[in-house]
């Protein structure tokens, strides 16, 4: 069972690196790669391991190539974990539109960014077989998911393709340059860098048996992963979706790092507190809550199409979703959202339109329910 992974960002080249190191062979992975990234696949051969120093090799874990049928070419990754430590791999990937490799894909984990994501999949198509299982790991999920089904259907693919719902919470920051250690890296080593910034959980709704595959190759590493049912992972969604909506926009618009968002001088507002403010302008830090709290009567709301059980409702109101950001954002307080590195990257578009685009236009059509705030932030951006 080899596992694809469609997206070259900081998720996806986080868990990748993490499952090269904790399970090369009992759970091969490949990188799928766009054309763009040829240069750093060429790079692989070209560097020889044998010219690292002392020093770096005790400081710095290398995984010989695994044995891995019809894959031919790595890439180099350069991990920093949590504790500090530099990990280089060579892990297999693949070039979209090589027609020199027709290995099908049977399990994808999609982690592109949300606007990318329908292309990025129409893009390998053809390389599905039979039945395919695609674990989707973005953010804007809930939106994502509508877009991918709504492909699927157009290209008579909706009978053997199932989609399962995957979140993280791990915050990782991608570095445009090689993380330089000792004599182990030179300028001729052209490679993908990302840190892991912030300890999260992943969360992998429970439905066929990669997601169990999955959870046992993850328990090993520090990806902390939790099998959940498809209703709690309904409720996890929405969770990720208040957190999103509230950090990224904001800390793209503020230029700040995750943890400057709670301030000892920002109190915590109530449901009816938010309900009061008439100054909506990003730079007021009340905002943050009222972003959550219109969050929360969409998701509240959304939830009645869903019949879910009281408790997994009670879990959308806005007390709740308050507890679950304000961790995030804890957790992650050094990390710089993806938003924005998107905007300091100058990489258009953002992921707006599936995060606090997605709440404008699903609350606009319920009744009693007001999302000037997201509606606002989303014109912001844009």
């Amino acid at each position: 069972m080899t596992i694809h992974i469609l997206g070259a960002g900081s998720i996806g080249l986080l868990y990748a690196s993490y499952m090269r190191i904790v399970s090369p062979k009992r759970l091969p992975i490949c990188l799928l790669l766009q054309r763009h990234h040829e240069a750093k696949v060429n790079c692989y051969s070209d560097f020889n391991l044998q010219s690292r120093s002392a020093k770096a090799s005790q400081e710095i874990t290398k995984l010989m190539p695994q044995e891995q049928k019809d894959i031919n070419q790595f890439v180099w990754v350069h991990l920093r974990d949590k504790q500090g430590k530099l990990h280089v791999q060579d892990i297999p990937c693949e070039i979209i539109g090589d027609c020199s490799l027709h290995q099908d894909i049977s399990n994808l984990l999609l982690t592109t960014k949300a606007p990318q994501a329908v292309e990025a999949l129409e893009s390998i198509f053809h390389r599905f077989k039979d039945h395919v299982n695609i674990l989707v790991m973005t953010n804007g999920s809930l939106a994502v998911v509508d877009e991918i089904r709504s492909s699927l259907t157009r290209n008579g693919m909706e009978n053997n393709i199932k989609i399962i719902s995957a979140c993280s919470t791990h915050g990782a920051m991608r570095s445009t340059k090689d993380l330089v250690f000792g004599e182990y890296l030179t300028s001729g080593m052209d490679s993908f860098s990302v840190t892991h910034t912030g300890a999260g959980q992943t969360f992998i709704e429970e439905k066929e048996d990669v997601t169990r595959a999955l959870y046992d190759a993850w328990k090993e590493s520090a990806l902390n992963p939790c099998l959940v049912s498809s209703e709690d992972m309904y409720v996890i969604n929405w969770k990720k979706l208040a957190a999103n909506c509230a950090i990224n926009p904001l800390t793209a618009l503020l230029h700040c790092r995750n943890g400057e968002l709670l301030s000892e001088r920002v109190r915590r507002l109530s449901y009816e507190d938010t309900a009061e403010l008439t100054d909506l302008t990003y730079h007021r830090p009340e905002i943050f809550y009222r972003l959550i709290r219109e969050v929360s009567d969409v998701a509240v709301a959304e939830s009645e199409k869903m019949r879910l059980g009281k408790e997994h409702k009670r879990q959308l109101q806005y007390g709740e979703l308050v507890e679950f950001v304000e961790s995030v954002v804890r957790q992650t307080s050094e990390n710089k959202s993806s938003m924005l590195q998107d905007v300091l990257g100058k990489q258009y578009p953002t992921e707006i339109n599936y995060l606090n685009g997605f709440i404008s236009r699903l609350g606009s059509n319920i009744p009693g329910v007001e999302v000037k705030a997201n509606t606002y932030i989303a014109e912001e951006i844009e």
